[in-house]
């Protein structure tokens, strides 16, 4: 390992460094983009799968992350550091820091021997927050979007921008609120707040955030993660839109983004055993309640069809949930 890395230093990597940073700033590409990047030009230079990990391994050290090679029996891995705390991916711990198995090739490995070389400039953990959407060449189709609200239907069309689905689809699963703070892409944004928009502009607060609830409980299909995906797999904005069905995170992402941009009002999740909600300060609470930083938020439930603002499910009637901030 020190060989290789040593055999790289003396090449003309810095050209390459100059052409992926490029890349990254033409298309505005996340940490997670810019690392699967490295990744797929590592696979393409190599089709030895250890040699591609060594090449993966420099490439991200010399772009400043955090990373590490450990090996078992014939087979180097790679590990990154995240600034997020990641789900369903297997991590070990050296230096009282978290490294996740990131290698593309199956990991079976109970226990690693991690290569210790230190690298002698200031290297930072990755973060997969996503702060600016990448500009992907990605062909746009629509979804229609239909529901009915005191007796009147109502249809939303709203991009589809598959590239970018199957890039988000990648991520590891993460703490729910990184899905709560995060915003949906400029073409999905646009869509939905300027037909949405109209349709509350006048309605009195509660109406509004009824008819968003509406919106949200009945204009999609409803199956859990195990049902669509066979593990748990919390939803960005533009997943909802695209796959067939959401679930109860998925939902309460979806509402809490609206109620916040279309209404302007805060909104806060609501973890409750095996369930996700949310809850809006409205001016005038109303129906169940719960109370956070000393405001009252009145239970919405975008799950519970039909279910207007201060209404829990039957389950959770003498249930205090957890309250899930969003920033």
């Amino acid at each position: 390992i020190q060989e290789e890395f040593d055999r790289l230093a003396r090449e003309d990597y810095e050209s390459l460094q100059r052409q992926l940073k490029k890349i990254k700033t033409e298309l505005a590409l996340d940490d997670w983009a810019y690392i699967q990047l490295i990744l797929k030009l590592s696979q393409e230079y190599t089709s030895d799968k250890n040699a591609a990990t060594v090449l993966s391994w420099f490439i991200l050290i010399k772009n400043g992350f955090t990373t590490r090679v450990a090996y078992s029996s014939n087979e180097i891995y790679l590990l990154l550091s995240t600034q997020q705390k990641l789900y369903d991916i297997q991590f070990f711990v050296y230096d009282k820091q978290k490294f996740y198995v990131i290698s593309d090739h199956a990991f079976i490995a109970k226990s690693l021997f991690s290569y210790n070389g230190r690298y002698p400039k200031k290297l930072d953990a990755a973060n997969l927050k996503i702060n600016e959407r990448a500009r992907f060449n990605t062909a746009i189709n629509s979804r229609a979007l239909s529901f009915r609200y005191k007796g009147d239907k109502y249809q939303v069309s709203v991009p589809v921008e598959k590239e970018y689905v199957d890039h988000l689809s990648t991520f590891p699963q993460m703490d729910i609120d990184v899905y709560f703070a995060t915003r949906p892409s400029a073409a999905v944004s646009n869509a939905l707040l300027q037909q949405l928009r109209p349709l509350v502009k006048d309605r009195e607060q509660q109406d509004a955030v009824n008819f968003l609830l509406r919106f949200v409980q009945t204009a999609f299909k409803y199956a859990t993660d195990k049902q669509q995906f066979g593990k748990e797999n919390y939803l960005y904005i533009e997943e909802s839109i695209s796959y067939p069905s959401s679930d109860c995170e998925d939902r309460s992402i979806l509402f809490a983004w609206l109620v916040r941009n279309l209404l302007g009002l805060e909104v806060v999740g609501l973890d409750f055993p095996g369930h996700i909600a949310t809850a809006v300060l409205l001016d005038k609470p109303v129906g169940q309640t719960v109370r956070h930083r000393g405001k009252t938020f009145t239970v919405t439930d975008p799950t519970y069809i039909n279910a207007r603002a201060g209404m829990k499910m039957p389950q959770f009637k003498n249930t205090q949930p957890k309250v899930i901030p969003i920033s």
